[in-house]
């Protein structure tokens, strides 16, 4: 790895490690103005929280943590249901970037990442099936199958139905999780996070078959 590299590196993760610990001392003041942002008028409250959650997954903040904390501060239904919103918007956003000027850009970016060759085989399954599939198996982050869908210019409406299918599972499952933690539900806590790593791990080694299958496929015939 070059120095430039090594320098980036180590400014990212200080800088996490700073944000976490930033996160972690205002924990409480955090809560409370989220707490009290929900307490405003409905629309304005729920405008500012879906602004909120769709700027953070398009800085790469895992989506479960935001259906999550959805939850937490609305309960399950009504956070389910703007978490839904969050990640069909945020999906659309960033592909709609990666169609745009800076398509050449992004896709010199992207297609460093190990899962660019994937993401480009699945994307052109019809119906939308490679696209329920990037989103349900961790095969990539989910703002990298977002902006690598604009950038391969998959069919709008396949991206859709794509993205109907696979984000409604997590939209439902993460806000629940989330409730769960904030009335201390912690049974119903423990079997999500149980189910979670379960469907995980099930996931992984299906998308580590597929790689390898993938690999296969591209691998120069003898």
């Amino acid at each position: 790895m070059s120095r430039s590299r090594w320098i980036v590196l180590v400014v990212c993760v200080v800088f996490s490690l700073g944000a976490a610990a930033l996160l972690a001392w205002q924990f409480e003041a955090i809560h409370f103005w989220m707490a009290s942002l929900a307490e405003e008028p409905e629309v304005v409250s729920l405008l500012a929280l879906f602004l909120l959650a769709l700027g953070l997954e398009m800085l790469w903040i895992p989506r479960m943590w935001v259906g999550a904390a959805l939850g937490a501060v609305l309960g399950p239904v009504l956070g389910a249901f703007l978490a839904f919103g969050v990640d069909l918007c945020s999906a659309f956003v960033c592909a709609e970037i990666g169609r745009s000027a800076w398509s050449e850009a992004l896709r010199a970016r992207l297609e460093r990442h190990r899962a660019w060759t994937v993401a480009e085989r699945l994307v052109s399954w019809r119906w939308g099936a490679g696209v329920a599939m990037l989103r349900l198996l961790p095969v990539a982050h989910y703002t990298f199958v977002s902006y690598a869908s604009g950038v391969l210019n998959v069919s709008r409406r396949k991206y859709l139905l794509g993205n109907v299918l696979g984000l409604l599972p997590g939209a439902l499952l993460y806000p629940v999780a989330g409730d769960a933690a904030a009335s201390s539900r912690l049974d119903l806590l423990g079997w999500i996070v149980l189910a979670v790593v379960l469907l995980g791990v099930c996931a992984r080694l299906s998308s580590r078959r597929f790689r390898r299958r993938s690999d296969a496929l591209e691998a120069p015939k003898p």
